[in-house]
């Protein structure tokens, strides 16, 4: 959904970033969610990462949280409800053409390989 959005423009919120990145560590996942999260923190949100660890599960998971932010924003009534943000990732041992596209939002620009429409 979150790349349809970024690619086609559709009018939709994820707040579930799933990717499928092929030879991907995890320790490479780790670092490019901290790296996420340092972005955060550095833009003041008050962000924390939790690793979600099940042993059935294959992919990579961290949820990041920003603790009392629907509370600040006026959206709760209860300063300890949670937003988060589950960040996953896991090849999906799928072969399929890409394409670059660029993605361009949040002051952001850049290049990114995503299935193509063909």
């Amino acid at each position: 959904g979150t790349c349809i959005r970024l690619t086609k423009g559709i009018d939709r919120f994820s707040e579930d970033l799933d990717f499928d990145i092929k030879a991907l560590s995890h320790e490479e996942f780790t670092k490019m969610t901290d790296d996420v999260i340092r972005f955060l923190q550095n833009n003041g949100l008050n962000a924390s990462a939790r690793d979600s660890n099940n042993p059935n599960l294959k992919a990579f998971r961290r949820n990041i949280y920003f603790p009392e932010l629907l509370f600040q924003l006026g959206l709760s009534g209860h300063k300890a409800e949670r937003f988060l943000i589950k960040i996953e990732s896991q090849d999906q041992l799928i072969d399929y053409p890409s394409q670059m596209v660029n993605i361009k939002g949040a002051g952001f620009y850049f290049p990114m390989p995503v299935p193509s429409d063909a």
